[in-house]
């Protein structure tokens, strides 16, 4: 296969092991990637208005500005085009590890959206022109051993995914 970037039309921003056939797959680490490049380093090597869909998920709470990928998700994505965020919710056990820098609540994106007052600079720059298609949050429940007994009854969110749209 003659692969040559930009013509798949979907980006893979933070492919880590999902390398998806038929996408662009990005990632700085990633054993297979084809394109590497620092996502607190802007610009992307990438051209504006490129993508119609950006899967990023498990990325943005990697980095120390999470703007500045949000930023750039809405330069390189075509207008009408969507982007898919999927970040662990602050609340998960699994968020506070050594190398998660950013942490996100359910209003993390709100900043970004149309008609919402941006409350950071990177938000105000992208205009507030994305539009929030859908929003859901995956429950888990929290296990805890009280005298060799598991008490289930503190649920937490463990993960957050959005799809934003250009316009």
């Amino acid at each position: 296969m003659d692969y040559k970037l930009g013509k798949c039309n979907r980006l893979n921003l933070g492919c880590g092991n999902d390398y998806r056939e038929g996408w662009d797959n990005a990632d700085l680490y990633a054993k297979k990637a084809d394109l590497r490049f620092d996502f607190e380093k802007a610009p992307y090597p990438i051209k504006d208005n490129t993508y119609d869909h950006i899967h990023c998920s498990q990325v943005l709470e990697h980095l120390r500005c999470p703007e500045v990928a949000m930023m750039e998700i809405y330069r390189i994505l075509k207008p009408g085009g969507t982007a898919e965020i999927m970040v662990p919710h602050y609340t998960t056990s699994g968020d506070w590890n050594f190398r998660h820098k950013s942490h996100f609540s359910t209003a993390a994106i709100y900043d970004f959206i149309q008609g919402h007052e941006a409350q950071n600079e990177a938000a105000i720059k992208c205009g507030g022109a994305f539009k929030l298609i859908s929003a859901s949050k995956k429950m888990r429940v929290l296990h805890i051993d009280v005298e060799s007994r598991y008490l289930d009854f503190i649920p937490i969110w463990s993960s957050i995914r959005w799809v934003i749209g250009k316009y």
